[in-house]
């Protein structure tokens, strides 16, 4: 007799979305990805640069991104650059803003009168004080337009610089790196460059796979520091009088009467409602002042 198979369940047919069936991209797949968002950074950062060039708007292009190590890259920068080391939220990916430092040094001596040609046998052997000063305001716009170039999902901080590549050591040598580069034309003469470097394994962190956040990376938390948080305009109040008058002497009150009053040792500050600190009153430059003597933070007093 011959025996029947048994039965088999019909397996049932997975029907998952598009989002849980699409393939997460690898690190160095994003590479592109990075090419891309520089084409976008250098439509819109003449602009924003031009303030650093007598209001005269630069020619910015975009050579692409592509991938190299930290030993070459430290071949392909400039002999001296202003360089500045940000981190990328509260990951350990880092990213490096190098500019050419011909680029500041122009700048200056167009300001003071020169004619802006900087060639590499005029470099001095470190960037001036001037000149680094100068050079921090531009890599602010080049952070600013290079988080929106990017989505505007990713919260870089400064955590160093230097304007010699090999006293920085930014990178693990042999790390693997993404490299934006971008070309600065002012029309007479070799192009300039700023680059923008960081860890291949970070840039699903900084390109935030495309506006959602990395999966599982710590965000760093917004500060009041930071914009736009910091340029927020708050009504602060000293409350240098407290005192309670009978309705009957208010009903009588006229010009020239003289209703003494007692400033409290301690002058609450507050915003609204809340008492943000307080101090004791004094005189700074013929005008009143509040020094500080307490603070209210986390709930707790500070003296």
């Amino acid at each position: 007799m011959m025996q029947s198979p048994l039965p088999v369940a019909a397996a049932v047919a997975a029907n998952h979305c598009e989002m849980l069936r699409a393939r997460r991209s690898s690190p160095a797949e994003l590479v592109p990805d990075l090419g891309r968002a520089g084409e976008r950074l250098a439509s819109s950062l003449g602009e924003q640069l031009a303030e650093f060039f007598g209001e005269e708007e630069p020619t910015i292009r975009c050579s692409g991104a592509e991938t190299t190590t930290s030993a070459t890259y430290a071949r392909l920068t400039a002999p001296l650059a202003a360089h500045s080391l940000l981190g990328l939220g509260a990951t350990k990916h880092r990213v490096l803003i190098s500019i050419d430092a011909r680029i500041v040094l122009a700048e200056l001596d167009r300001t003071f009168g020169g004619t802006g040609d900087i060639d590499d046998d005029d470099l001095p052997a470190a960037l001036p004080k001037s000149a680094e000063l100068l050079a921090r305001k531009i890599e602010q716009k080049l952070v600013d337009a290079f988080t929106a170039a990017v989505g505007g999902d990713c919260a870089l901080r400064n955590v160093g610089g230097n304007s010699r590549y090999s006293l920085l050591s930014p990178f693990p040598e042999g790390e693997d790196l993404a490299v934006l580069t971008l070309e600065v034309d002012r029309g007479d003469r070799t192009p300039w460059t700023i680059r923008f470097e960081t860890d291949v394994e970070g840039l699903p962190v900084l390109l935030s796979q495309g506006g959602k956040g990395a999966r599982g990376v710590a965000r760093q938390p917004a500060s009041p520091l930071d914009k736009p948080f910091a340029d927020v305009p708050l009504p602060v109040e000293a409350q240098l009088v407290d005192m309670n008058i009978p309705l009957s002497r208010l009903a009588a009150l006229a010009p020239g009467m003289v209703i003494p009053v007692a400033v409290a040792r301690s002058v609450p500050l507050r915003i609204g409602d809340a008492v943000i600190a307080r101090g004791t009153v004094g005189e700074m430059d013929d005008r009143i002042a509040l020094q500080i003597t307490q603070t209210l933070v986390s709930g707790k007093e500070q003296q």
